[in-house]
């Protein structure tokens, strides 16, 4: 195989045809790396590989390079640890042995998870191969935070989670795939479609049981894709946010309340995803308004999309959006915009804001429009593979009045498939009261308390 520039290419094709053009310089032609040309009697069967494949081949090889030793680094570091903290040597011999052991039990690697895929068949499944997994999640907390914790003082089972999944591989031609997810507990009744005319899709009575527990299918889609292109159709998660639904998406035990009171959960509709480069994500789509399930609500109808960039190798920039009629909160807009920062390899920080407008009053307060805006901070510090602490912070100001919420956590994880959850949290307002929903208190929140709470979640 001979190299030869893609210049070079075009210039030997080009005098085949009669072409004449100005003579470049010998510093425009690289001889390597720049096409790959391979040369047969058939002058059709003459292959050429372009500089752009090789260049992301590089980038990804870079990356997962630099990953590598990322994590040999972290696996290093917490050795070290282990050996110059927790097992110096004590007076009288024994005690020593006894910290280190304590301390391996933070501080050493965790392994594979066990998953249900490794009982119902192995890795080289033969197509259509399916993904089957689950969780379960379970907690306390002392107080009603306001958002999915309203259940005070009581062992909760929050969520228990099965899904079936197929990704859908647009790699090597049309790929098809799907997602089903379903959901009982706790979060079931508020994870439901509820922006739904009443009686349709998951949002029943049929699905609701007593003390606050119910079922909800929070995913039911198709998806197919090709190449760079993928497109879900069907019922799915928004866009929109950095918390999510799923207990094993957060740091935290507890939500923030911009995710519960100012973004949507879930949608209808259509929805694109284009890989522009390893760099850039592309997003849009059409929804039947927000946290709609395969029915329409007040004739709804509505945009959905945005993009997703990585501004430096350690940062990414996400926006997202809705606008429209957006069913059940009235005609307007929306948007998230999200920074990721990789401070460190250790250390994360995230800020956010979400916007909404419509010309509908959702919660109490007063007027006949919705209006709010939030902004909020993470900051996340992995100690370990099996240890780590974060910081939430966040201000969100619905219809006039504003709320503060604070919350630090820890996160252990005895083994691959637990993590166990402690936190503190604190709500704040200095307008707001703790009567009934009003215009003071328009999410009717309990504020200026202190809250504790702790989960722990079991993946399968």
């Amino acid at each position: 195989m001979l190299k030869i520039s893609g210049k070079a290419c075009l210039l030997a094709a080009g005098m085949g045809m009669g072409w004449s053009w100005a003579p470049l310089a010998a510093a425009e032609i690289r001889l390597a790396d720049r096409a790959d040309v391979v040369f047969a009697d058939d002058a059709s069967e003459m292959s050429l590989v372009l500089i752009d494949d090789q260049k992301k081949m590089c980038r990804q090889q870079e990356r997962a390079w630099k990953q590598a030793q990322r994590d040999a680094a972290r696996a290093q570091k917490a050795q070290e640890r282990c050996q110059a903290k927790a097992c110096r040597p004590e007076r009288g011999g024994g005690f020593g042995d006894g910290l280190c052991s304590m301390g391996g039990w933070f501080t050493e690697e965790l392994g594979d998870p066990w998953t249900l895929n490794s009982v119902l068949w192995d890795l080289d499944c033969e197509e259509p191969c399916f993904d089957i997994g689950g969780w379960v999640q379970v907690g306390y907390h002392n107080a009603n935070d306001g958002t999915f914790n309203t259940r005070p003082d009581k062992f909760n089972l929050h969520q228990t989670w099965l899904y079936i999944e197929k990704v859908a591989d647009g790699s090597d031609g049309i790929g098809f795939g799907g997602r089903i997810d379903a959901l009982y507990g706790q979060d079931g009744p508020n994870t439901q479609a509820f922006g739904n005319n009443p009686g349709r899709y998951d949002f029943s009575d049929k699905f609701n049981y007593g003390a606050q527990y119910g079922w909800a299918i929070p995913q039911a889609y198709g998806e197919i894709a090709y190449d760079n292109l993928s497109v879900k159709v069907g019922h799915f998660f928004t866009l929109q946010g950095y918390e999510v639904v799923a207990a094993t998406g957060n740091f935290f035990y507890s939500h923030a309340f911009s995710m519960n009171y100012i973004e949507p959960f879930t949608h209808t509709g259509a929805v694109a995803t284009y890989t522009v480069s390893d760099e850039l994500e592309l997003y849009g789509g059409w929804i039947l308004g927000w946290d709609s399930g395969f029915d329409r609500f007040n004739g709804a109808t509505a945009w959905t999309g945005g993009f997703k960039v990585a501004i430096m190798d350690n940062m990414s920039f996400i926006y997202t959006s809705t606008a429209g009629n957006l069913g059940f909160i009235g005609d307007g807009y929306s948007q998230s915009m999200i920074v990721t920062t990789n401070l460190t390899d250790e250390l994360t920080n995230v800020i956010g804001s979400d916007y909404v407008r419509t010309n509908q009053n959702v919660y109490a307060g007063n007027g006949d429009t919705f209006h709010a805006i939030s902004a909020y901070n993470y900051l996340l510090y992995q100690v370990t593979d099996r240890t780590g602490v974060g910081m939430r912070n966040e201000w969100t100001k619905v219809d006039g009045i504003s709320y503060h919420s604070f919350t630090a956590g820890f996160n252990f994880k005895p083994t691959a498939n637990t993590v166990i959850r402690p936190e503190y949290r604190y709500n704040y307002s200095p307008a707001a009261d703790n009567m009934a929903a009003g215009g003071r208190n328009p999410l009717g929140v309990t504020v200026n308390e202190s809250i504790l709470g702790v989960d722990a979640i079991v993946t399968f």
